[in-house]
């Protein structure tokens, strides 16, 4: 299913039924970088940067063997690809039968489902950026993470990449940036362009770790270009899940179980005042009753007082 670019180059949408070795020639490269992020952008500052980045990418690696892959998203993964130059580098993993949100990049159909594309898109990285994301970003990071993937956070645009909910630590100060780079990287007194350019460093960095391809004629298109890509083994990625599974189950349990002694403690203090209540009412009662029977002896003895004194 080929589909013709706008700017007339070829953005082609493999059939699933093709062979298992077509996508893992579509997706050949030497560094995979995905892009992580929300489908809307928080802030302007982030759309700046991502574009910038984009721009940049492009520029260094053009014919480098370095690809970006997206999930066809709108909002961060949208502006990544359409600030990538003419998005020769980009590949959005589609789902069958659904078209990208955007003309930009190739099209690959991946999988019949979107959890299949997703855990996809989480296997064939090996570098993921992220971009300000909520808790499902946060446990994206863990889960690529887990299988020693590199996480670029831009910090700087805050939500799960600044580190909340969850984001795994180790991503939020990585081990191949400098303490210079990473503190330009995430401050946000840095232009968006120096910004861009550090964060296009150290994809390069780790690509120079991965050995460069010949630059004799690279051609992503080509089987003949050794890409490293295993399929489809998801072993690790089922006991990351079931990993995460147990951990929520675990927290659920606490909570309910905190719940339940909030409540036992509210009822017994409610049961504790109604019977301190019925203890100061059977007091109050009693004295009553004690002081209408003083007040009766006290009148019978004035009264016989009274009549010895007039005999």
């Amino acid at each position: 299913l080929d589909h013709s670019h706008p700017f007339g180059r070829n953005c082609g949408a493999m059939s699933i039924q093709g062979d298992r070795n077509d996508l893992s020639t579509r997706l050949a490269a030497r560094l995979r970088v995905c892009i992580l992020g929300g489908t809307a952008f928080l802030n302007t500052e982030s759309a700046d940067l991502v574009k910038a980045l984009a721009s940049e990418a492009d520029a260094r690696f053009a014919g480098q063997g370095v690809i970006f892959i997206t999930c066809g998203q709108q909002g961060i993964q949208e502006a990544f690809a359409k600030g990538c130059g003419d998005g020769t580098l980009v590949r959005n993993l589609l789902v069958q039968g659904e078209p990208s949100h955007y003309r930009a990049g190739q099209d690959i159909v991946a999988a019949r489902d979107a959890e299949s594309v997703k855990k996809l898109f989480l296997e064939v990285g090996d570098v993921y950026i992220t971009v300000e994301g909520g808790p499902g970003v946060a446990q994206d990071a863990r889960m690529v993470m887990a299988r020693s993937a590199h996480v670029l956070a831009l910090k700087r645009t805050g939500g799960a990449s600044a580190g909340k909910f969850d984001f795994p630590e180790k991503a939020l100060r990585p081990d191949f940036a400098s303490e210079e780079q990473w503190d330009l990287l995430c401050s946000s007194a840095t232009p968006v362009r120096k910004a861009a350019g550090i964060a296009v460093d150290l994809l390069n960095d780790l690509l120079e770790a991965k050995g460069r391809p010949s630059m004799a004629g690279v051609n992503l298109e080509m089987s003949s270009f050794e890409s490293g890509l295993t399929w489809p083994s998801t072993s690790t990625m089922t006991s990351v899940l079931a990993h995460g599974n147990t951990r929520r189950k675990w927290t659920m349990v606490v909570c309910v179980a905190i719940l339940l002694a909030i409540v036992i403690l509210v009822i017994a203090a409610v049961m504790y005042f109604q019977d301190s209540s019925k203890q100061d009412a059977n007091t109050g009662s009693m004295a009553s009753m004690s002081m209408q029977q003083t007040q009766r002896i006290v009148g019978e003895e004035a009264l016989r007082f009274l009549r010895a004194r007039n005999q």
